[in-house]
């Protein structure tokens, strides 16, 4: 763990309408030397800044720096309980429907790699998740990490897969 006081963040939990039915919008990060989360799976979103007046306001920043999303193609739904990252963000979770798809999407190449959908339905099922312990020497831990199943070659693991897990357990209740 980064010692010192927790660091607010947020990421966008993109969903997409389609007549199949639904989808999560995810990113993969550009790979970059010396960057622990470079090429991995994750949700548009990242630190809070000063000006940012809340984490859904962090988020759609964020996505529109990321992916190209404008206010007007996002309508929140509502947040997910944030959670303590390992990097010691205070991460929270903004659940939104993407407007009007499909539409045009702008990459921000230094940052992301690629942009893609998963459907809810498979992120769903049981048989496409797996839970593992992780030691942390560094913090004297060993922690539960989700990890699903490869998915149009893209692994979705971690932090992002916890979200997952807590949108489809909000969901089905």
């Amino acid at each position: 763990l980064v010692p010192g006081p927790t660091r607010p963040a947020a990421v966008l939990v993109p969903m997409i309408r389609k007549a199949s039915g639904w989808e999560l919008l995810f990113i993969r990060r550009t790979q970059v030397d010396g960057d622990p989360h470079s090429g991995q799976v994750a949700f548009p979103g990242g630190r809070m800044d000063p000006a940012d007046k809340s984490p859904a306001a962090t988020a759609i920043r964020e996505a529109n720096e990321e992916i190209g999303l404008g206010v007007e193609d996002i309508e929140i739904l509502g947040d997910l309980e944030y959670m303590v990252t390992i990097s010691n963000y205070k991460l929270t979770p903004i659940v939104a429907l993407i407007r009007n798809w499909p539409l045009p999407l702008a990459r921000q190449e230094a940052e992301v790699d690629r942009i893609f959908p998963i459907p809810l339905n498979w992120l769903a099922e049981k048989i496409n998740l797996r839970e593992e312990m992780r030691d942390l020497p560094q913090a004297n831990l060993n922690i539960p990490v989700y990890y699903f199943n490869e998915f149009d070659g893209e692994l979705l693991w971690g932090v992002t897969a916890h979200i997952v897990v807590n949108l489809v357990d909000a969901l089905s209740s």
